[in-house]
């Protein structure tokens, strides 16, 4: 099993439950949270469409999220719907050159100083 650091957006969240489903930068399989038990609780609430770092944790079956920080909330609410949209269409580009299937994120300085600040400290 290995174990990095990483940045996503949740695409799905349950509060109820305490679980999500997280699309990772590295673009590989979605990730999946659940709150440790009731003891441990890490006291963030992730909703869709929340920036989030956390520790990947890679195994043959499924990555995990661990340990998630909040960097945004609410950066790309309309994500999931976006990405579902373009599993429903083809690849063919527009004229502009960019891939139908290119989902483009909404700049952040927030997000860029804190990712920044914290790969520095690390």
């Amino acid at each position: 099993m290995s174990l990095r650091r990483m940045c996503g957006v949740v695409l799905w969240s349950n509060p109820d439950d305490q679980k999500a489903v997280v699309w990772c930068e590295d673009q590989g399989n979605l990730a999946y949270y659940v709150e440790p038990e009731e003891g441990t609780r890490t006291g963030v609430a992730l909703d869709a469409g929340d920036l989030i770092e956390f520790e990947l944790r890679e195994d043959r079956q499924f990555r995990r999220v661990t340990n998630p920080i909040l960097l945004v909330q609410d950066h790309a609410p309309e994500l999931a719907r976006q990405l579902g949209s373009c599993a429903n269409s083809d690849a063919a580009g527009p004229a502009t050159g960019w891939a139908s299937n290119v989902v483009r994120f909404p700049r952040s300085r927030e997000w860029n100083t804190r990712t920044a600040a914290t790969h520095a400290s690390a």
